[in-house]
């Protein structure tokens, strides 16, 4: 048996990620998590998705870490290549993938040579996390000695 994502094709998941706001509060972010979770169990492919792994329980597919996995609208199921095939001919709607290792994107080398100074407009991203503000109440910590 082997470990399969599922999740629906449909645009249910660009429709999910438009309901999430970018307040990080803890009660808005519980808030927001049982919006995106009650999106995905009012959608109908997704609710065809589960009612098959429900059905094909009996066959042997194993439903995995379905508490971690409804936020996302994806399910993830360990079943034969028979059920995967079985589950893609009933589901059409229903994007089923094989979970397999993927190699690593290897990065760009850079091209620019290395800054011996840096300028004040190099610190932009600083500014923007407010860290002046934050050393001023208190924050010591540099980088220095991270690895």
């Amino acid at each position: 048996m082997k470990l399969y994502i599922i999740r629906p094709k449909t645009s249910s998941v660009t429709r999910s990620l438009s309901l999430m706001s970018r307040k990080l509060t803890p009660q808005s972010r519980r808030m927001q998590a049982a919006e995106v979770k009650a999106f995905w169990q009012q959608d109908s492919v997704y609710q065809e998705i589960q009612r098959w792994i429900a059905d094909a329980r009996e066959d042997g597919v194993i439903q995995i870490a379905q508490a971690e996995t409804v936020i996302t609208g994806t399910v993830i199921v360990k079943m034969t290549e028979e059920e995967a095939a079985r589950m893609r001919e009933e589901l059409p709607d229903a994007d089923i993938t094989e979970d397999r290792p993927i190699e690593l994107i290897q990065p760009e080398a850079s091209t620019t040579d290395l800054k011996t100074e840096i300028s004040q407009s190099d610190l932009w991203h600083l500014a923007a996390i407010n860290l002046d503000n934050c050393r001023q109440k208190g924050y010591e910590y540099t980088r220095a000695n991270a690895s």
